[in-house]
């Protein structure tokens, strides 16, 4: 396929896949799996991280990033887990946030951009172009939205990246939740990408809110863009609009004003970056039992473990949420999970668990997992006391505020997580508790510190199937039933 000649003075863009790490590129650092910097529930961390790994791809040629991704971790078998962020919305979407802010803000005079990936109930790699995650409105909005929706609104990044999968029936980039959700109920104003093959028409997808068509333009070639406005199926008008987005947020990341070199190498900053990495791989192992099986700086008590799980660890796969085969791997019209021979009929994913995703179907269901959520010991222990909270609300937004205090009641230093959790009233039809506020705070030995962590309403409020916000009836906020620190078992000796 022949372009027009690039016009003058415009920046030469090269993207990379890049969710955990500059792919395809030599002399690199690789981090750990994204499930790592996940576990830190550091967002400092992950800024760091995403700070290194753009400082690597502009010294490889490379100023654009596909990555960080987010999911809500559906099910343990969905084939791409490891390079997302955890299941629960808050702590991914916080965690996306800071590694895009990382990418993008990192090094202004080395700037990157980052592609948020892949929109949207993308939970499995079994035929994620010939499948559909049929759910509802209120779960595609409160578990699958929301942590691309906080990643957005904190992070900023400069593109989002549709998914390969249909929902409901329709395929991801001409999917109108790219406009109505993702655009403007979300207020995104940079520009959608499609994954690589995820395009299936000209029009439509436009009309959705497709914006640009990776690697292999099929659709929004040239020519099929000029037919498609002859044929009136798009305007002018809608064309300029999506590259008038696309150049923005080229413009916004400072793309225009610094050029990428004029060869590929690595990055001076190699030894300092590995450093990051190692980081990571420290404050991102969780200890769940007496074990050998550690990093030499973790198991000679040099560092202190301070992971905790950003996944739950079910007992076998019958207690996890996703145990029918109507819900994975799915179904075809006849009823079978295995797909005929040179068949590209769709996989029918049926959401039927709804709103119990992750922690929420293990409590909802009285369930004991292996391992939960939030959860990892240490060589030392913790005291919380004085719990405290004061809810300061207006008509438009309400904030609680949840404070304590933690006292290292062990004999070496640590660092402890404490994480606060709502459990909302019946009538909410919400399952289980959610998390909405965490914070991390070390400590010496018998040092305490007084820890506080507001609980906003964008974080607590439920929504209903058209998106609306749902509160309780005389309240902002819904009053909680429980709201404290987790108090999981945090000792290991």
């Amino acid at each position: 396929m022949t372009y027009p000649v690039q016009v003058p003075c415009t920046p030469t863009v090269v993207y990379t896949d890049g969710p955990d790490y500059v792919r395809g590129s030599a002399g690199v650092t690789v981090f750990p799996a994204q499930l790592a910097p996940a576990a830190t529930w550091s967002p400092s961390t992950a800024f760091a991280k995403g700070k290194a790994e753009a400082d690597e791809a502009f010294s490889a040629r490379k100023n654009v990033i596909l990555g960080p991704g987010v999911a809500s971790g559906r099910t343990p078998l969905s084939g791409r887990t490891p390079e997302y962020l955890g299941e629960d919305s808050l702590l991914s979407g916080s965690m996306a946030a800071a590694h895009i802010n990382g990418i993008q803000k990192g090094d202004p005079a080395r700037p990157v951009m980052a592609a948020l990936k892949h929109y949207v109930a993308n939970e499995q790699e079994l035929d994620r172009q010939t499948s559909s995650s049929n759910v509802d409105g209120r779960t595609l909005r409160e578990v699958y939205d929301l942590p691309n929706a906080i990643a957005v609104a904190d992070g900023k990044p400069g593109s989002v990246m549709c998914s390969f999968n249909q929902i409901n029936g329709v395929f991801g980039c001409e999917h109108a939740i790219l406009r109505n959700l993702l655009k403007d109920a979300g207020a995104f104003d940079r520009y959608v990408m499609s994954d690589f093959g995820a395009v299936h028409s000209t029009g439509p997808v436009l009309t959705a809110g497709l914006d640009q068509e990776l690697n292999r333009p099929r659709f929004f070639s040239p020519a099929n863009l000029e037919a498609a406005i002859d044929a009136g199926a798009v305007s002018v008008t809608q064309v300029d609009e999506a590259a008038l987005r696309v150049v923005r947020a080229y413009i916004r990341t400072d793309l225009f004003d610094h050029p990428l070199p004029a060869t590929a190498g690595v990055s001076p900053n190699a030894a300092a970056n590995r450093a990051v990495a190692q980081t990571i791989a420290e404050q991102g192992s969780a200890l769940l039992k007496q074990q050998g099986a550690a990093l030499a700086r973790l198991l000679y008590g040099d560092t202190n473990f301070t992971g905790k799980l950003p996944m739950t660890f079910p007992v076998s796969l019958a207690d996890t949420p996703t145990a029918t085969a109507a819900q994975y791997p799915g179904v075809f019209a006849d009823g079978s999970t295995t797909r005929p021979a040179g068949s590209t009929a769709i996989r029918q994913l049926n959401y039927s668990e709804s709103l119990k995703v992750g922690y929420k179907w293990y409590d909802s269901q009285n369930i004991q997992p292996r391992y939960p959520f939030g959860f990892g010991l240490s060589y030392t222990t913790f005291a919380y006391s004085n719990l405290r909270i004061e809810v300061d609300g207006s008509r438009d937004r309400t904030n609680a505020s949840i404070s304590f205090d933690v006292r290292n009641t062990g004999s070496v230093a640590g660092t402890k997580t404490p994480q606060v959790y709502l459990t909302l009233p019946a009538t909410t039809g919400e399952p289980g508790k959610r998390l909405v506020g965490y914070d991390q705070v070390s400590l010496r030995p018998g040092q305490s510190r007084t820890v506080r962590i507001t609980a906003s309403r964008p974080r607590a409020t439920t929504r209903s199937a058209t998106g609306a916000p749902r509160t309780t009836p005389g309240r902002s906020i819904p009053a909680p039933t429980r709201c404290r620190p987790a108090a999981r078992p945090a000792t290991y000796r």
